[in-house]
């Protein structure tokens, strides 16, 4: 039994590798993965799979045209500043933002806020226990708040997987419990231009995970871009809060200074860093590393994933598509850092279980 659970998880990966993950892939390896898929596939019963399409169309630049960039393109025309990157920063002076988001998987009418206001515990990654004393997420969001008093807090979410009711409700607690007035803000991710122009990426359809690591990295590419001069700190709620000197530690400094970005370092149990966590200043060469590899290529991939689901008859299959392409935005991290030439900077947070492994719980 733990040999034919190994053999179909092989075939799940391959799945996902051969219909997302190929533009990871040098083209002299590409038959090979798709031709073992071809043979997991026909053992189990699966030859709705049609990998040989897959392979022609990762090979071509049919969903990878050019109107994905046209919107940086018209953006950057717009720009009359001059800065090619940002000014080197100091831990005392820096500016920065602190950024969280929730994204729910679908609407719920009955859902009484956007987030679970009283919910506690969480998985503690540096005790390897779920701790039940662990602060709500409404605490940590507090806490942000308080342990970073001079910058503003700002939780992004999605309206069209939330009532109006629950908009509101949120914004009075919000309100209510801001240590300072007006310092946490609630903010909707479809303000950008890029999920108003491609709503369908975006859709109930989608993957959760897919959709939560694409609107991250729109999110932060268009505030360093709007802000030049500002820090983008994105956390996940569940990611323990800390305070200016914690985050501009003088490592962190010298990295941010040198590489513009920096990742989640979760330990030894994730073998990479970790996305859910992620400081970031303006640099033109990153910032369209990130628009080429993180959001234009995966809102392609979205498109794509919306054509094979649109054309699988199996409600299993289309179950297993859309698990094979979770992990899509985050395995994009690797070719944009080689594409900058240089290893993912991270940094020592504190965080529960990673979304990585969340998705191996998926596929048990």
């Amino acid at each position: 039994m733990k040999i034919f659970k190994k053999f179909y998880l092989i075939w799940v990966f391959l799945i996902g590798l051969n219909t997302y993950g190929m533009d990871h892939v040098k083209d002299f390896y590409k038959p090979v993965f798709a031709s073992i898929a071809v043979l997991y596939g026909s053992y189990f019963g699966s030859k709705q799979i049609s990998c040989q399409a897959h392979i022609t169309r990762s090979g071509s630049n049919k969903f990878y045209p050019n109107f994905y960039q046209s919107y940086y393109d018209s953006r950057q025309s717009v720009d009359l500043s001059t800065q090619i990157t940002h000014q080197p920063i100091d831990a005392k002076t820096v500016k920065y933002t602190i950024n969280l988001m929730w994204i729910n998987s679908k609407r719920d009418n009955k859902r009484a806020h956007i987030f679970p206001l009283s919910e506690v515990g969480g998985y503690c990654y540096y005790t390897n226990k779920y701790d039940k004393n662990r602060a709500s997420y409404l605490i940590n969001l507090i806490n942000w708040a308080k342990l970073n008093p001079k910058s503003n807090v700002i939780l992004w979410f999605d309206s069209q997987m939330e009532t109006a009711q629950a908009i509101n409700r949120t914004e009075i607690v919000l309100k209510e419990t801001s240590p300072l007035p007006g310092q946490i803000e609630l903010k909707d991710v479809r303000q950008f231009t890029l999920v108003k122009d491609y709503p369908e990426v975006f859709g109930e359809e989608m993957p959760i995970y897919f959709r939560v690591d694409l609107l991250r990295s729109i999110l932060l590419e268009e505030l360093i871009f709007r802000h030049k001069d500002t820090c983008a700190v994105y956390s996940d709620f569940d990611c323990s809060p800390l305070d200016k000197a914690e985050l501009f530690d003088k490592t962190t400094v010298e990295k941010l200074n040198k590489h513009h970005f920096v990742l989640a370092d979760l330990g030894s149990r994730v073998n990479g860093p970790e996305n859910g966590f992620q400081m970031i200043l303006y640099d033109l060469r990153l910032s369209k590393a990130m628009q080429k590899h993180l959001v234009s290529r995966n809102i392609a991939h979205g498109y794509r994933l919306l054509t094979e689901l649109g054309r699988e008859p199996s409600i299993k299959m289309r179950d297993l598509k859309r698990k094979a392409a979770q992990e899509a935005v985050y395995l994009s991290y690797v070719n944009m850092f080689s594409d900058l030439g240089h290893a993912v900077p991270t940094k020592k947070v504190d965080m529960p279980l990673s979304q990585i492994e969340n998705y191996k719980e998926q596929l048990k």
